[in-house]
This record gives C-alpha cells, structure tokens and sequence, in this order.
C-alpha cells in the first residue's frame, strides 16, 4: 500500500462511518457536511505527499508510479470540483 492507497483508504473509511452512524436532527445536512470534511481531507492528504511518488514516504512500485500520480491528479481536481459545486448550491 502506498501513500495515496492510504488516503484513499481514510476517505472510504470516513464514508462508510458517515454513511453508517446515528444522526439526530437533519441527517441530509449533517451527513452532507461530513462527506464535505471528508472530501476536503483527501484533497489536503493527497496535496501533502505531492506530485512525484518516487518521493512519497511509501511510494507505490515503480511500475504504478505515473498511474499513481495520474490518479492522484484526478481525484484533487474530482473531489475539489464537487466541494465548489456544494457551495455554489448552497
């Protein structure tokens, strides 16, 4: 498991706890801000290791080393996007 398996790995736990706990009140809105947090998290994780895998504290083999930073591009620029679309509908 590499760096970014494991921020990924954080956000679906986060879903999963999200998707699965008790809430009292407006669970829509509670649940929707905590998938929010979990959202902005992934981005913050996966900004924190960078751009180049080789460099990451457990870098991913060198064979899924593009696929890997790809990947990770992919999901700053998803998961950044939506959060923006959540405000906007605010």
């Amino acid at each position: 498991m590499d760096s970014s398996d494991e921020a990924y790995q954080k956000h679906d736990l986060a879903y999963d706890q999200i998707k699965d706990m008790d809430i009292l009140g407006d669970v829509n809105k509670t649940q929707r801000q905590l998938v929010k947090k979990a959202d902005e998290e992934l981005v913050e994780d996966l900004k924190k290791i960078g751009p180049d895998s080789s460099k990451w504290k457990k870098p991913p083999q060198k064979k899924d080393r593009k696929n890997a930073e790809l990947y990770r591009k992919g999901a700053i620029s998803w998961f950044s996007m939506i959060n923006r679309l959540r405000e906007i509908k605010q």
